[in-house]
């Protein structure tokens, strides 16, 4: 939301693409280059299927829906998609491709992997582990731009996945309105 937030405060028109859930920060809702496109969720009859069954629809079902965002909804190319990783699968390739086909700029913002994430479930050495990280490899490798949280998260993609493009390290930092907590709003959190 923050990187929304700078690029929208510097006049770029700025489309943030999402599920409904979380509330956005008050700051974006208030700024005039900031447009929200929704992506729907699947039907709640499906959602009711075993997760083998489940996750293909779903899949096909993002595919679609951020395919829909970026390519129609969006009534100019972008200059820049911006991605925050995870997820990986399918943005990565998603971005990807939009990118290619609309001339877009992809910036890829590393908070994690997302096939490391899949291997605390299923271990390193399952096929779906490492198809994974086959995929964040190949969609990820050949971005714009990558920013990263830390030094090792930048030195370790750059050297063992040989990224292109620009690598910036941008560590977390709370926002400017974030302020230590007065007896007073300590004490209203607590009630």
């Amino acid at each position: 939301m923050y990187h929304a937030e700078s690029f929208a405060k510097i006049e770029f028109e700025t489309y943030m693409i999402g599920y409904r859930g979380s509330k956005p920060a008050q700051s974006l809702l208030s700024l005039p280059h900031v447009h929200f496109l929704y992506l729907s969720q699947p039907p709640a009859t499906l959602r009711a299927l075993p997760f083998l069954l489940l996750a293909p629809l779903k899949i096909a079902q993002q595919i679609l829906t951020i395919l829909a965002a970026l390519l129609i909804r969006i009534p100019h190319p972008p200059e820049f998609i911006l991605v925050q990783n995870p997820p990986s699968i399918p943005t990565l390739a998603l971005v990807y491709l939009v990118g290619r086909l609309r001339g877009s700029k992809v910036i890829i913002d590393w908070h994690n992997l997302g096939y490391s994430i899949l291997a605390l479930r299923l271990g390193p050495n399952h096929i779906l582990v490492r198809l994974a990280k086959w995929f964040e490899k190949t969609f990820g490798r050949s971005a714009y731009a990558h920013l990263f949280v830390t030094r090792a998260m930048k030195d370790h993609l750059t050297r063992s996945w040989d990224l292109q493009g620009i690598t910036a390290v941008l560590h977390d930092r709370p926002p400017a309105h974030f302020h230590r907590a007065s007896p007073s709003e300590t004490h209203r959190q607590r009630l």
